[in-house]
This record gives C-alpha cells, structure tokens and sequence, in this order.
C-alpha cells in the first residue's frame, strides 16, 4: 500500500476542497509536511485515520467526533458534507476509499451536528463498496489491505501512542500478530476448529447399529458439552482480564500525568505570559486600527484643502493669534519698523480669520494632514495587516485560553488524594488481573483433563467395529480437520518462532543504531508473548522494570515497530504525528538518519521547533514531497496544505 493522495472536504480545519499529493519516488521514500500548533496537522493525521477505519468509541463519543469534524464555516454556509478522500496503490490496483459525513446548515457553527455517515470503496475506477453497504462489506476490503489492528504500528502520534505500545496487553499482542500475518494462521486453526466441532456433533447424531457404540457416543457427547462449557467460561475470563488491563493501562496513563504535574504547572505559567503578551499585542492593534479609522477624516481634508495652503502667512494655529496681538500691541514690526494704518488693518483682519471656527478646523486638518507620510493607499494596506493580526491574536488567544483552562482543570484534579486513589486502584487491577490469570491457567488444567477424557473415548470408539456408514464418513471428516488443525497449529509455533527472531534481532540491530548509550545496551529481547525486555550487560529486564526515560522508551518502540515493518506480511506506508518531541539531541539525530529506512513510504508531520535547518536539509534527499500547512490569508480560521518555499529546493 503507498498513499496517493489524500483530499480533505470540510474536514475540521481544511474549508472546502483541499487536495494534497503524496506519491513518492522510490529513491525519496520522505514526504515531510510541517505545521504549526492549530494549524491542522493533527487534523491530516486523525483524517487519514478517519477516512479507513472511521471513530472508535460509543455511538455518543463517535457523534460528538463527527460534530467535531465537520469544518465550522462549511457548517454556516450550507455546505452540507464533510469528507476525507484517499487513494493509493495496492498490489498494482488503485483504490479509492471516501469516507463522508453528512449535516444541515445551522446559524451558530457550535449547533452543528452529524445526521449520516457511510464510506465507499472504487477499485480502479469500479465500485466495490456503496453508500448503502454493510460495515462488513467495507472490512472484507480493508482487512486484507491493513486492519484497523495492524495500522497502530503503521499510523502513530510518537508522542502519545508509542508509551501505550510498549504495555504488554492482549490488545498489543494481537496488534503484532496481525501485523505479522500470524493472525490469518490463528484464524485458519479456529475456523477448523469449530468444523471440527460441527463433524463431530453429526457424528454423535447419526444413527448407531451396536449398543455399545452408541453408549460411548453419549458418553463421549457429555464430555464434549462440559468441554465446551470449560471453553465458553476461558472465552469470559480472557475478556474481563482484557478490560482490565485497558483500566490498567488508563489509570497508569492518570498517574503518569499526575507525576506530570511540575511540567504542567510550567506550562501553565508559560501559557498564562504568552496569553498576556498576546492580549497587550492585541489591545496595541485595537487602538492602532481606530487610529487609522480615525485618520479616514482627516486623509480626505488633506485632498481639498491641499490647493489653498499657499493662501495663508501662518503654518499653525499654534501661536499665531498672539504673535499679531503682540504685534499690535506695541505698534512695531518683527523687523523692528513702525505699523501704518494699512499695516494694522491687515494684520486685524488675519487676527479674524485665524479666530474664525471654520478657519481653525481648516488649519487643523491641514496641520494634521501635513504631518502624515503615508499615503492612503499605505494607510488602507496598514489597516488591512492590522485587522488580519487581530483575527490571529484572537484565534490564538481562544486557543491559548482553552489550553490554559484544560492545564488548570488537570492541576485541580491532580491532588494528592487522587494520587494515593489512583495507586490502590492500579494494585487493585493488578490483582484481578493476576487472578483472572491464575482462573485462566486453572481452566486450562480442566480442559486438559476433558480432552484426556475425550482421547480415551475415541480411542474406544476406534477398537470397536460396527459403525454405520454416517458414522464413518463424519468421523472420516472430523479426524481430517483435526489433523488439518494439529498441521497449522505446528506451522504456527515454527512461523512465530522464526518471526520473533527475525524481529527481535532486527530491532535489536535498529535499537543500538538510535540509542544514546549503546555502550551499555546490548539490545532487545522478545518473548514468545511479544513482551519487550532490554539487554545489558549485567541483566535482561522488562522495559517496564527498566524504567528508561520517555525519550528512551520511545526509540525503543520505533526500534520495535521498525523490526515489526520490516517482517510484516503487510506493506503500508508509515504515518507519523510529533515525531521528535521527546528526543533529546543524539536520539533525534540518530532517528532522523533512520527514517529514509522506516518504509517505503513515510509521511512526517512536524512542527518547525522539532527540526533545525539541518535537520530538514538532510532529510530533503530522501523527500519527495516537503508541504506546508499554512492558513488562509482570506479566511484565517482555515488551513491549506502547499508545497511552500522548501519545496523548491526539491526540484
């Protein structure tokens, strides 16, 4: 699978129809696509989630996701749909997946609301799936292609989803075998499994001609329903022990934000100065916006009272009226010659005009006028600057403020309290878990013994002779199917084993090629249950016990993931949201020589602080592909996605 392209209809920030190129050579696996906080580059990465596999929550969180998504203007205007476009090449077949939801125009966008969705597949130009199919329509075309499952390791927000992969779940582990194409294995040992079951219920129906037989055939159909029972009860206890470890995993991730607490706090005390600064930046621009609306007036008196300045001996009312009283006063000129009568009417009749209203509003805006060295059309260019900057500092103040009151909420609930709460409930659920582990094991023991008893029964059943033809042909099958089903359940162990170490030692080699210490680890190592250890000199532990930093654990889950693709039975491209934020200098250097390796396609979407000038250099020859999501000048609430000024330098 390599991403085509990807087109955003009304999807939360992206207004109307924005397209974006994708396709890669295959020399420049890279396309790099940076953006800046609230921009719209986590809205590109949620988008391509959205678009093949939908929301995942309640039928409540998944409505409130698309009421979310629908862009809020597109919402005003009627637009009536919101939809995310992908398509890409599979196999040498192109497919179109769209994913659309539906909605009416409403007066205020924050009464917008969902009212259908549905998703459509083409397939080089034919339609497979239609508006009106079944979701499993829909999943019998991606489930071969990428399964919601396997995309964790393909699709992933560095930051936050790389610490969940590294918990040893259920979840996890069928995520990896699905990754890994060990699921299909597991599927074919079920299905034949419930054959197996189905041949042996005909069997134990058909008609008997010896008594004996038919007795060890009731016998034998007792054992096989207490059997059964066991297995239903199994099924129960691996559910509720998979939910508990999803409570685990939860309270784990409150605690680890609790212990987050002090980086909280310094955000919060960073937002509160940067939410003052931009409200004094925007009470600036305010009061500079009325000024240049206050100067409309005077600009148009400059124009018609520009014609007569010559007409008049003094620049300004300041100071004029008491120059020629003075003069008149003494009855002596500035250059000291004595005044006529004609000399003082003149004057008398200045005095006059200057002290007339009409004259002085005149010389006002003339004065004023004169003092101003722009020109309209730089003043009507200024005050367009002006009132985008506002629209912005607006915009980022809604922002920082939503951030500031999310920060608070989360320091309010984080108390101590809470803290000692929290650490019960993870002992809590770490017992159940533990138990429903130990009534796992212990059924386990109890199956064992029914089969035991089954062996002998059908042991029994084979040394007697008699049965009828039915019997023969159904027994026939079933002893085939169990057969077929020992043969893959032994190609299974042989295919995880040789898979587990070809991906531990690949993520081994991956490992101490990012790590900042690799003097001290000597790799990773993998267990039969996919659980990740580190290798040191002196020991082998669970990443867990380990406890490495977030940076650490976090090249360790791209070490894995990297093993994961490159033995994967599944070929996708790798989609990566915040790539770097957690690095320190040696792991991101060591990282970013990795990505050109990752896949066959990767699309990076980075925020500028998380790659230097250098950085992006390196990386432009290996990229097809380096966008900018940017916001449009006309609409500064919506984003565009365009090649940019570094894209040139790809060409």
């Amino acid at each position: 699978m390599k991403i085509a392209s990807v087109t955003f209809n009304n999807y939360k920030p992206y207004h109307s129809e924005v397209a974006v190129d994708l396709k890669t050579d295959d020399d420049k696996p890279l396309v790099l696509i940076e953006g800046q906080n609230d921009r719209g580059k986590s809205a590109f990465y949620s988008g391509l989630k959205f678009c093949l596999y939908g929301f995942e929550g309640t039928r409540t969180e998944v409505n409130e996701q698309q009421r979310q998504a629908i862009n809020r203007k597109a919402a005003e205007d009627g637009l009536d749909e919101t939809s995310v476009a992908v398509e890409f090449l599979h196999e040498d077949d192109v497919y179109e997946i769209k994913r659309v939801i539906t909605f009416d125009q409403v007066d205020d966008p924050d009464e917008r609301s969902p009212n259908n969705s549905y998703v459509t597949v083409e397939k080089n130009g034919n339609q497979e799936v239609g508006k009106s199919d079944l979701p499993h329509e829909y999943n019998e075309v991606i489930n071969p292609i990428l399964p919601e499952k396997a995309s964790k390791f393909f699709f992933f927000d560095a930051e936050d989803d790389l610490q969940k992969y590294m918990k040893h779940t259920e979840e996890v582990k069928q995520a990896i075998e699905t990754v890994l194409g060990i699921e299909e294995i597991q599927n074919a040992i079920e299905d034949l499994r419930e054959r197996q079951k189905q041949y042996n219920k005909k069997f134990l129906t058909a008609q008997s001609n010896v008594d004996e037989y038919s007795q060890i055939k009731q016998d034998l159909e007792e054992i096989l329903f207490r059997k059964e029972h066991l297995e239903s009860e199994k099924k129960r206890l691996k559910n509720d022990r998979d939910q508990a470890e999803k409570r685990l995993s939860g309270i784990e991730e409150d605690l680890g934000n609790i212990k987050e607490i002090a980086e909280k706090q310094s955000k919060l005390d960073d937002t509160e100065n940067e939410i003052n600064n931009k409200e004094s930046e925007l009470d600036t621009k305010i009061d500079r916006r009325q000024d240049l609306l206050r100067l409309a007036g005077p600009l148009i008196t400059a124009v018609g009272t520009s014609h007569v300045e010559q007409c008049y001996d003094f620049d300004s009312i300041d100071g004029g009226e008491e120059v020629i009283k003075h003069i008149l006063e003494s009855g002596t000129c500035i250059c000291g010659d004595s005044l006529d009568k004609d000399d003082k009417e003149s004057l008398r009749d200045q005095l006059e005009e200057l002290a007339s209203d009409g004259r002085k509003r005149t010389i006002k805006a003339r004065d004023k006028a004169s003092k101003l060295e722009l020109g309209s059309e730089q003043k009507k260019e200024e005050f367009t600057l002006v009132q985008r900057r506002i629209y912005e500092l607006e915009r980022d103040l809604r922002t920082l403020r939503s951030t500031r009151d999310d920060l608070e909420q989360e320091i309010d609930e984080a108390t101590e309290d809470d803290h000692k709460q929290l650490k019960k409930q993870k002992e809590q659920t770490n017992e159940q878990i533990e138990e429903l582990k130990s009534e796992i094991e212990d059924i386990n023991q109890k199956i064992g013994k029914v089969e035991g008893e089954e062996e002998q029964k059908e042991r029994r059943i084979d040394s007697l002779g008699g049965a009828s033809e039915d019997e023969k042909y159904f027994r026939k099958l079933r002893d085939l199917t169990a057969r077929s089903k020992e043969a893959m359940q032994d190609l299974k162990e042989e295919f995880v084993e040789s898979r587990q170490t070809a991906v531990e030692n690949h993520t081994s080699k991956t490992f101490r090629e990012l790590t900042n210490k690799s003097d001290v680890y000597d790799g990773i190592n993998i267990t039969s249950e996919y659980k990740l250890q580190v290798k040191t000199d002196t020991a082998t532990r669970d990443v867990q016990e380990q406890a490495p930093s977030a940076g650490a654990t976090q090249i360790i889950a791209y070490s894995f993931i990297a093993g994961l693709n490159n033995y994967t039975a599944r070929k996708a491209p790798v989609v990566i949201d915040t790539p770097l934020s957690r690095l320190d200098k040696e792991h991101k250097d060591n990282l970013i020589k990795y990505y050109p390796e990752f896949s066959e396609q990767v699309i990076i979407l980075y925020h500028p602080r998380e790659l230097e000038k250098e950085d992006i250099e390196y990386l432009s020859e290996y990229a097809s592909k380096h966008l900018e999501i940017e916001q449009k000048e006309d609409e500064p609430e919506a984003a565009l996605i365009s090649p940019g000024q570094r894209q040139t330098t790809l060409m």
